[in-house]
């Protein structure tokens, strides 16, 4: 939809341009959020969610929130139990509210210093790459090391992820379901090169809280892992 709201994939508004007139159905709203709707004796509404209050009566302009008096651009109207109000007074209901409320992924990665001394593997998210259901990093595998490095595999999995939780429990690993070849293979990484390995990471069946990310290199270089990479799943 476009709005400056941000939780515009909540909204089923039939309309291709919206402005500040534009008159919305708040009932819709209340299976996705904690909206409180009740219709008083003097037929105003009381909306309330969480925190925020607004007194709207059909067929007026004036509104108020919580001790503010405001002026919406459309008269707010009743039909069939259920009220409409203005999208500038919506925004100004739902201010603040997709970042305490609505589930988005944050991905607080180590500082990637790709001129480290040494064999090193790191995590980098790729930017613009979150989302509700998946986000991308980019596993670097760096030769820091002024000599060639050589890495010897038994199937042709180079490398796995996991995700655990703070106490330890493992809720996705990028192996998991998938096929290997049987077949030995070897990789060879000069001085000052990188191999870099871009990897889709499921998060849709977390539950809000914090995460661990890690990844590494299989076969006989077990010394080759990341540092923790924090996702943390907000509600």
């Amino acid at each position: 939809m476009g709005s400056d709201i941000g939780i515009d994939y909540y909204f089923e508004i039939n309309t291709e341009e919206i402005s500040d007139s534009t008159l919305v159905p708040l009932e819709q709203f209340k299976e996705k959020t904690s909206l409180e709707i009740n219709k008083l004796a003097d037929s105003s509404f009381a909306l309330e969610l969480e925190g925020r209050k607004m007194l709207i009566k059909p067929g007026e302009r004036k509104a108020q929130i919580n001790d503010t008096k405001i002026e919406m651009a459309a008269e707010a109207l009743e039909v069939n139990d259920d009220l409409l109000i203005s999208f500038d007074a919506l925004e100004v209901l739902f201010e603040d509210y997709k970042e305490r409320y609505i589930q988005e992924t944050k991905i607080d990665s180590p500082e990637v210093d790709l001129d480290k001394p040494g064999f090193n593997l790191f995590l980098d998210p790729v930017e613009g790459e979150i989302g509700d259901d998946s986000l991308v990093v980019e596993l670097i595998l760096v030769n820091s090391s002024g000599r060639n490095q050589n890495l010897s595999f038994n199937t042709s999995q180079k490398y796995d992820l996991e995700i655990k939780d703070e106490e330890g429990r493992v809720h996705w690993r990028w192996s998991e379901g998938k096929a290997f070849a049987q077949v030995l293979q070897n990789l060879r990484i000069e001085p000052g090169e990188k191999e870099v390995w871009e990897v889709e990471i499921a998060i849709e069946d977390l539950a809000p809280g914090e995460y661990y990310l890690t990844g590494w290199i299989v076969g006989r270089r077990r010394d080759l892992t990341t540092a923790e990479t924090r996702l943390i799943i907000k509600e």
